[in-house]
């Protein structure tokens, strides 16, 4: 259901470049949803893989994360 929803605002013709909604995982905290054509306004000096981001194992902890 999720991802029929994501695609149909991906669809929408005001082309927003994602949405802010609420974590199903942390409901006191927001979660973010960029779709690739926000990639032009969005700069990162630095890309970080997302096992080495600072804060990962204590988040990976917290919500049961294991690696595949």
């Amino acid at each position: 259901m999720t991802q029929l929803w994501a695609l149909a605002v991906f669809k929408n013709p005001a082309m927003v470049d994602g949405f802010i909604y609420m974590s199903r995982h942390l409901n006191s905290g927001k979660a973010v949803l960029l779709f690739d054509r926000a990639k032009p306004k969005i700069s990162v000096k630095r890309p970080v893989k997302l096992n080495k981001a600072s804060g990962f194992g204590a988040s990976a902890t917290r919500f049961n994360i294991v690696a595949a």
